[in-house]
């Protein structure tokens, strides 16, 4: 086992979401990532390597680090 400490860096909304995702979808364009969080690091665990390397490219853009 192990213990997770998180803390918040900007207690702030960051957008709606429900809004968001149903503008991305209304119409069939290319997603383009609508934020940076080059200050992000978020840990990501999976059995199965490529699932990690699909994770790790999504994320890429956005600039939030993964610890795989």
């Amino acid at each position: 086992s192990f213990v997770l400490v998180q803390g918040i860096s900007r207690d702030e909304p960051i957008g709606d979401m429900k809004s968001r995702w149903n503008r991305a979808t209304s119409t069939h364009r290319v997603y383009r990532e609508s934020f940076r969080a080059e200050e992000a690091y978020i840990l990501v665990v999976d059995d199965t390597r490529m699932n990690l390397l699909v994770v790790e490219n999504l994320l890429k853009k956005t600039g939030i680090s993964t610890w795989i």
